[in-house]
């Protein structure tokens, strides 16, 4: 893009989880600088102390980091270089975890980040092979993230049955169908968000949500989880599939999401917990 007069930044965050952390921001730094190419980048501090929570609160970390660094230096555009494979392997991931439709669906290309920022995956239509191969056409160094090697992660091993099983182009076009089906159930949602009343810390629905299939009433049930909560906590649909069914046999107050649940004979409704 240099050479086609298109100003660019390089941006990067050191997530300080693997010991060679440190020697790699100093090794893109040295390359970026050699290349003439601005670089910014930061360390995470505030890291989890739960394990299972490390990979997802490091991917709202690093998109945190990747808002303000556009927002400060007034980048609009920000590239990521997501390949086909990561198409497969999060569609692979996310059924592992029994995600809804909306889960399921193919990563974006292109979506509005935040105000002001949109992001792009320019090379989702390019195998993670195809770049090694390009790289090494060009006798360029790049590196490995060790962690892509270590099977404690679902992505890996999502990414090591899809290498033994050969369904990555079945379950790309899979996404590829969820997107669409994303699309095309707009209109059944709003029709039933329109009736839902939301309230500071309450929140009231009819109980006819629940005679409704699972990857509806999921949508809904996790949209009115965020407008109480503020998306701070967000269960599996596994437990959202729990809920529904304790729902429909009880009417005792039941906790998820920081959320109290409960119904009567017509209405469900939820209430934020107090924080204290």
């Amino acid at each position: 893009m240099k050479d086609l007069g298109i100003p660019f930044t390089a941006v990067h965050f050191n997530h300080n989880l693997r010991p060679e952390s440190n020697d790699e921001t100093i090794w893109l730094e040295k390359l970026f600088s050699e290349w003439g190419v601005p670089f910014v980048t930061d360390t995470w501090q505030d890291k989890p102390t739960k394990s299972g929570r490390v990979q997802s609160e490091a991917r709202e970390a690093r998109y945190s980091f990747f808002i303000d660094v556009c927002q400060k230096h007034e980048i609009k555009n920000l590239l990521l270089a997501h390949t086909r494979d990561d198409v497969a392997e999060t569609f692979l991931m996310r059924l592992f975890y029994g995600s809804g439709s909306r889960g399921l669906r193919s990563i974006a290309g292109h979506k509005v980040l935040s105000e002001g920022v949109e992001l792009h995956r320019p090379l989702l239509s390019i195998d993670r092979e195809d770049l090694r191969s390009y790289l090494f056409d060009k006798n360029q160094d790049w590196l490995e993230d060790s962690s892509n090697y270590q099977a404690k992660y679902v992505r890996i091993r999502a990414r090591y049955w899809l290498k033994n099983i050969g369904l990555t182009d079945e379950f790309i076009k899979l996404a590829h169908n969820f997107a669409e089906l994303e699309q095309s159930i707009g209109s059944t949602l709003e029709a039933y968000q329109k009736d839902i009343e939301h309230g500071d810390t309450i929140t009231k629905c009819s109980t006819d949500i629940l005679k409704l299939p699972d990857f509806i009433r999921l949508r809904l049930f996790k949209d009115i989880l965020t407008k109480l909560n503020g998306q701070s906590y967000m269960p599996r649909t596994k437990q959202f599939i729990g809920l529904f069914d304790y729902l429909e046999a009880d009417t005792r107050p039941r906790t998820l999401g920081k959320v109290l649940w409960w119904r009567d004979d017509h209405k469900i409704l939820a209430k934020l917990i107090d924080k204290e």
